[in-house]
């Protein structure tokens, strides 16, 4: 066997150097010191190339470096336990990137030759709690009727706009090309406008959360807007292929009802005009790419939205 020699013992392993470059990259970031090099390094982590990228946008794996896929993994386990306040500070200090990296990290076609993976799990505790649990809560009280009022409300919804803000400010609209993070803010965005009441005096948020329901519905709208760019995660979205990992487990995704979630809801008001002040286009966002070529599959909701003219018509 051969024996290596001293030098050899003592080099760091490619894996070690890209964990503890990583590590000192991040936290020039958020010491707000990030040398010129070291924001190359982030740059270079959260790009692909065009060959890679053409393999995703054909829904097909491509393989990563391992020093690449090491160093953003470092970086989400640096930032495994941090919350959405936080992850917000740290994708202030260099827009894009971060969103960038849960793009990439979340992505089940990234693979390395190790056998290395993207995935939802790579992702931050925070991010993925965040899309993966019912975003809405229910509770009912008792009135001076003497009849209980239910009350329903969306918790972490700072969180969500939180999220909503690193996915969408200045990040690669290029690299939303299949990922996790982008069917699960399609699924989530589905249920909170499913959870709206139809009259806008009802109130919504739970106690003192106050939650104004025309707010809720502007960050329903811009969620489905930001992730409708991923047509892959849109396509999942509405045949239910590959959502399973969106929700928690003991649960099972239902496009049907996600799907119906967006089409009932009324995001614009009433006689508005395309693009004018009270004019929500997430739902349109969703559906206007979709044409009949893109609608080959042979799941009931789909062939219905061909069927009924509810794609590409027009504002929802």
């Amino acid at each position: 066997m051969k024996q290596r020699n001293s030098s050899e013992r003592s080099r760091p392993s490619q894996r070690d150097s890209s964990v503890r470059q990583s590590e000192l990259d991040l936290k020039a970031l958020k010491d707000g010191k990030l040398s010129p090099a070291a924001r190359e390094r982030l740059r270079q982590a959260t790009s692909l190339s065009p060959e890679q990228l053409a393999a995703l946008r054909d829904g097909q794996a491509t393989e990563i470096p391992q020093g690449q896929y090491n160093y953003l993994s470092s970086i989400m386990t640096e930032l495994k336990t941090a919350n959405m306040d936080e992850l917000l500070k740290v994708h202030n200090a260099a827009p894009g990137l971060l969103g960038d990296a849960f793009r990439i990290m979340s992505s089940p076609n990234v693979h390395t030759k190790a056998g290395s993976t993207g995935g939802l799990d790579r992702l931050p505790d925070s991010v993925v709690s965040l899309l993966r649990e019912n975003p809405i809560k229910r509770t009912t009280a008792g009135m001076s009727t003497g009849y209980p009022y239910s009350f329903a409300g969306v918790p972490r919804l700072d969180d969500f706009k939180a999220l909503n803000t690193i996915l969408s400010d200045r990040t690669d609209r290029g690299l939303q090309l299949g990922t996790d993070v982008d069917r699960g803010m399609l699924k989530q965005a589905s249920e909170i406008a499913g959870a709206l009441p139809d009259d806008e005096d009802k109130l919504f948020g739970l106690y003192d959360e106050n939650q104004r329901v025309e707010d809720v519905r502007k960050l329903a709208s811009s969620m489905l807007t930001n992730s409708s760019h991923d047509r892959q995660a849109v396509t999942d979205f509405l045949t239910g292929e590959r959502m399973g990992v969106t929700v928690a487990e003991g649960h099972r995704y239902d496009a049907d009802a996600h799907v119906l979630n967006i089409l009932s809801e009324r995001w614009s008001v009433d006689g508005v005009k395309l693009g004018a002040e009270g004019d929500l286009s997430g739902g349109r966002d969703l559906f206007d790419w979709i044409g009949a070529a893109a609608l080959r599959g042979t799941h009931s909701m789909v062939q219905s939205l061909c069927g009924l003219g509810l794609v590409g018509r027009g504002p929802l």
